[in-house]
């Protein structure tokens, strides 16, 4: 009942309810954000544990190597809970009137309040990029089952498009569960039907697979990492097929347009981030695509 009386204000006073939504945004961004800094940092952590417990397991291996391999690795325990946020620079712990996500960052105009090293802005674009979505999201689907649901969706894809635009990674610690996800919300058909569901998973990762293949049998290089493939396939698990054309279409558009912006500062051999595109792609199909595809075919 008092749940139910709160929804009945919200839709009273959209205002409020969208108020509510970015501040909520900005929470998840920051958490986000988050996210996207120190998880390639505890992946590159336990690859490196790894590989040192494979080299001591050898008995065939000297001492000195194993020193050697040793001092690469930073034995500090690193976590999504800690240590503390802190400035990169002079390692300080930050106090929460430092963390108040987009009024912090401008109210210390970019700058660490002990040492003064510029703080980068990542933050700062995970947090507005992530209330502007959920706003938009709530705004075109509303307070329901589609709307609360398209936010996780597009939370995922915030998270996964800042880690791929900083290491050109797309770890399967992500994308997996997306997939999972996408697939149990494809049992409710709430955005598609089960079958459309299943099909957008397999066509999702056989299609950029098989130009990997491709291209890989002519240049003898792989051109496209699989973890694409894995996120496209996440995106249509939750969208369906039907909407994979559309979603490629999008993000080969915008993706091409950066690489021309971009194509002297990348150069021939730089490796090009398409997951941003991709989830670019995801997030405009979730909000907009069945009218995009209604106005396209008329």
């Amino acid at each position: 009942m008092y749940l139910a009386s709160i929804f009945n204000v919200l839709h009273a006073h959209p205002i409020l309810l969208y108020v509510l939504v970015g501040m909520l945004g900005l929470v998840i961004g920051s958490f986000l954000a988050l996210v996207a800094y120190r998880l390639p940092i505890i992946m590159h952590r336990q690859w490196q544990s790894d590989v040192i417990a494979f080299i001591n397991e050898q008995p065939n291996v000297l001492d000195e190597p194993k020193r050697a391999i040793r001092l690469l690795t930073d034995s500090s325990s690193l976590s999504l809970s800690y240590p503390r946020s802190h400035c990169d620079s002079c390692h300080q712990a930050l106090v929460w009137y430092d963390m108040v996500p987009v009024i912090s960052f401008l109210w210390l105009k970019g700058r660490c309040r002990h040492c003064h090293a510029r703080i980068y802005p990542h933050h700062l674009i995970t947090e507005m990029a992530t209330a502007i979505l959920s706003i938009l999201a709530i705004w075109q689907l509303g307070m329901t089952p589609q709307g609360l649901l398209s936010l996780i969706f597009i939370w995922f894809l915030v998270v996964l498009a800042s880690i791929d635009w900083q290491t050109k990674l797309l770890p399967d610690r992500l994308t997996l569960p997306l997939a999972m996800i996408g697939l149990a919300v494809g049992t409710l058909e709430i955005f598609t039907p089960t079958s459309s569901s299943v099909w957008g998973v397999l066509m999702g990762f056989g299609v950029l697979w098989a130009i990997n293949a491709c291209y890989k049998l002519i240049k003898r290089i792989d051109g496209m990492g699989l973890g694409d493939a894995k996120l496209l396939a996440a995106i249509g698990g939750w969208l369906g097929v039907g909407q994979l054309p559309l979603v490629i279409f999008i993000a080969c558009v915008f993706g091409l347009l950066a690489g021309l912006i971009n194509y002297q500062k990348l150069g021939k051999s730089t490796q090009f981030a398409f997951g941003p595109y991709l989830a670019m792609g995801g997030g405009i199909g979730m909000l907009w695509g069945e009218q995009i595809l209604a106005w396209y075919l008329g």
